[in-house]
């Protein structure tokens, strides 16, 4: 799959609590802001992806997050 957002593209999120596998948040991890993808998420730990398998860096490197670290939930623009 193809990056749904661009570098540098304006996007808003919520802060909500209400993550469903398949949304894209923003986390928290190593002091950087990171956005992926939901792709599982139970028992408050979320394992997330990059759209962009090949070139991504995601749970398949660094595992399980604890979902304090997610900050948010895109609203817009959808994808």
């Amino acid at each position: 799959m193809s990056p749904a957002l661009k570098e540098g593209q304006l996007v808003l999120f919520s802060h909500a609590r209400d993550y469903k596998q398949g949304q894209v948040v923003i986390a928290y991890y190593h002091g950087r802001e990171i956005v992926k993808r939901i792709h599982d998420y139970k028992d408050g730990l979320v394992y997330l992806v990059g759209d962009n398998e090949d070139q991504s860096t995601d749970s398949r490197e660094y595992g399980w997050l604890v979902d304090r670290h997610i900050r948010g939930k895109l609203v817009w623009p959808r994808v």
